[in-house]
């Protein structure tokens, strides 16, 4: 059985693909932060011909970077406003980079609204172009179009709906282009999911929102029958945000063999290690280190997918004495890698034996969207905080809460009052919450359900609690 549970109503926002109870993907995002694909509006702040690129103040924390070569016509000028879109995200030693040669896309469509030609997908046969080209020389009436296979499939009405539609988001982002900071939003991770999955062989889409359930099943009519609502999605949803991270953020990953592979974070690459493990398999017909490779290989491509690993990854093999081998191995890895929808470059196996890959930077992975140092695999303060709104909303769905206690340490009781306040105003949570000083805490924080309000503001009458009142 395959169950997929949209969580939406957090800050960080999440899918979990289940089948059969066992995590098969996952897609995560915050909710405020700068998305692939976003349109922005920016000023060029430095122009550096050396680097034959400039830098533009998008309304970030941080300068974004602008190559020339993304830039129409080559050049551009201190103070100059520029509408652009996101290519990449910034990194702990990159800035994020940004292109003036803006795309919308639809599933069959791709928008450039500052170009005047249309191009039809290769994949489509030589009559299916010249109907498709007929088509859309009809719709297109500003800008230019790129068509892609799915649009051979497609009636005149419906690509007349899709190009209009990618139009007006062009009108809206026309409109506002004087404000600075971003315009238009990247599809959210959640409508690109859903536009992209199919609903064969999935059993339940649950959601842990009405109003998103509602409008899920407007946008996406052919998924409605599978989408439902759980009022008690947090406390029924398979995995908590701290099993998750001891899922994926573990060094150890024990494969379904008994061998194992260790995952390090490094600021160059990441190195992935293959080892026997406990192994133990005598009816196989291939030799031990191979089978253990194709395990590898699988959960490799897997882990590298849901931990959103980008960059270069080399991953270190048991000893193959074939290329035959290698080229299996590396053909087992292809395969899973093409679940991925995040482009990865398989380059080679290096004269060293291990396996080089590439896979393009989209988001943030999994340690920085959970808060986890990538090296020692410490919890930061914002991992806390993404637990406390997940417990706090199980309180939610239980109309016997009154209130809720939050205990911290006394030198981190201003954080953790500023963060619960914007946590409350998130989700308007119908109970009290109070916050009190825990010396003797041997975790972030500890979290108490009270049934009555009056018990606990009686203790504090009495001296017993020192507490302040939040929400």
């Amino acid at each position: 059985m395959r169950k997929i549970y949209l969580q939406t109503k957090t800050a960080h926002q999440m899918i979990y693909d289940f089948e059969d109870g066992h995590l098969k993907n996952i897609k995560y995002q915050k909710a405020e932060n700068l998305q692939v694909g976003d349109i922005v509006s920016g000023v060029v702040h430095q122009v550096d011909q050396r680097l034959k690129a400039a830098f533009v103040d998008i309304g970030q924390s941080d300068l974004a970077y602008l190559a020339f070569d993304q830039v129409y016509n080559g050049q551009v000028h201190k103070g100059e406003r520029l509408i652009l879109q996101v290519e990449r995200l910034a990194t702990k030693t990159k800035k994020a980079s940004v292109s003036s040669m803006i795309q919308l896309k639809s599933d069959a469509l791709v928008y450039l609204p500052l170009e005047n030609s249309i191009n039809i997908s290769n994949k489509l046969n030589a009559d299916e172009q010249v109907q498709l080209k007929e088509k859309l020389d009809q719709i297109v009436d500003h800008g230019g179009v790129v068509a892609r296979t799915v649009a051979g499939q497609l009636s005149f009405n419906e690509l007349k709906e899709q190009y209009t539609h990618l139009k007006s988001k062009w009108d809206i982002v026309s409109r506002h282009h004087q404000s600075k900071g971003v315009i238009l939003k990247e599809q959210s991770l959640f409508n690109q999911f859903l536009q992209s999955v199919s609903h064969s062989g999935v059993d339940k889409m649950i959601v842990d929102d009405l109003d998103k359930v509602q409008a899920f099943k407007q946008s996406f009519d052919h998924l409605s029958h599978l989408i439902q609502y759980d009022r008690q999605f947090y406390s029924n949803k398979p995995i908590s945000i701290t099993e998750l991270y001891e899922q994926l953020s573990n060094r150890h990953v024990k494969l379904k063999n008994g061998a194992a592979i260790t995952i390090d974070q490094t600021e160059a690459l990441t190195a992935i290690d293959v080892d026997f493990g406990s192994f133990k398999d005598e009816t196989s017909k291939h030799p031990p280190y191979l089978d253990i490779n194709v395990e590898a290989a699988k959960e490799s491509a897997k882990q590298i997918r849901n931990r959103n690993i980008s960059g270069a990854i080399v991953i270190d093999f048991l000893n193959m004495k074939t290329k035959r081998e290698q080229q299996m191995v590396m053909n087992v890895f292809r395969d899973e890698a093409e679940n991925d929808d995040v482009k990865v470059h398989v380059v080679g196996f290096t004269r060293l034996g291990m396996l080089e890959v590439t896979r393009k930077r989209v988001n943030e992975n999994v340690y920085q969207f959970l808060g986890v140092d990538e090296r020692s695999l410490a919890k930061y303060d914002t991992f806390s905080y993404k637990e406390l709104e997940e417990n706090l909303l199980v309180y939610e769905a239980n109309p016997d809460v009154d209130c809720v206690l939050v205990e911290v340490e006394p030198h981190q009781i201003v954080n953790w009052k500023t963060m619960i306040e914007k946590i409350a105003y998130r989700h308007r949570f119908h109970f009290e919450c109070y916050i009190g000083q825990n010396n003797s805490l041997h975790a972030p924080y500890k979290l108490y359900k009270i049934g009555d309000v009056n018990w606990l503001l009686s203790r504090q009458e009495e001296g017993q609690l020192n507490i302040d009142k939040v929400f």
